[in-house]
């Protein structure tokens, strides 16, 4: 959980940290996402200084707004600052941020995950229980071949992973996602 409390005591959730911004969200972007926030016009950004850098995944800390930027979108990210941005409600709860103002930006994580340092996420499962099992199912991307990566973890808790070149005709057109957890069942 990420959020945002002004002064005066209103806060909004920080939906996403260091990814490309959604309609309706509100995402904190640091110097470690890029140089600049790739958004587009539809909202408005708003500059800090003097935030605790690096994030920790759980932690508190004021930050001071240095540049309010309704209606202009892909601002610069410097190192040492943060940049909020946020489209729709939240764009509006930004608006009314003023250049020298402190907030304060709480991080939590789910208890557990306090030392994870890494981690992997995915978009598909591919195998479950011994058998191919493609979930969710979007024909688009999973009946198509394209380069895969893969990782699974077996019964006798081994560690299978496979990666396929592809988008190289006569070299390798890559995968499909049923072809991808054939490979990993054949390991």
């Amino acid at each position: 959980t990420a959020i945002v409390r002004r002064g005066d005591g209103t806060s909004h959730t920080i939906t996403r940290i260091n990814q490309p911004r959604d309609p309706g969200q509100l995402v904190l972007y640091t110097h470690r996402f890029a140089d600049r926030t790739f958004t587009d016009a539809s909202g408005t950004e708003v500059i800090l200084t003097g935030a605790t850098l690096p994030l920790m995944a759980t932690s508190a800390f004021t930050a001071t707004v240095a540049e309010v930027r309704p209606s202009l979108g892909d601002s610069t990210i410097e190192p040492g600052a943060i940049v909020l941005s946020g489209n729709g409600a939240p764009a509006t709860y930004l608006a009314a941020m003023v250049p020298g103002e402190s907030v304060q930006i709480s991080l939590s994580i789910t208890a557990g995950w306090e030392t994870v340092t890494e981690a992997v996420g995915g978009g598909q499962y591919i195998v479950r229980n011994g058998a191919i099992d493609v979930e969710p199912h979007d024909p688009g991307f999973a009946d198509v071949t394209h380069p895969r990566t893969a990782i699974g973890l077996q019964a006798d808790g081994d560690i299978v992973m496979a990666a396929v070149d592809g988008r190289q005709p006569g070299y390798s057109i890559g995968v499909r996602l049923d072809e991808l957890g054939e490979l990993m069942l054949d390991r």
